[in-house]
């Protein structure tokens, strides 16, 4: 899926990447399209560090309807 597309999205499985490597400055950039539902979605990050320790960060992401701009 992506901006345009012909059938609705419902997917509820935003982004789902396996292995997401970090930087040396330890941040990664992801990138994703919601589905067409306005909703709040959950946002999970799990990983582990180089020491073996397990980490999570959960955050909500509020998704509203487009709104048409008025002329």
């Amino acid at each position: 899926p992506g901006p345009h597309h012909d059938q609705p999205d419902y997917r509820t499985t935003l982004f789902w990447e396996p292995e997401i490597t970090p930087g040396k400055d330890g941040r990664a950039k992801v990138s994703f399209f919601t589905s067409d539902k306005p909703s709040v979605y959950r946002i999970i990050v799990e990983g582990i560090t180089e020491t073996g320790i397990p980490v999570v960060k959960t955050k909500e992401l509020w998704v509203q309807a487009a709104t048409t701009p008025e002329p």
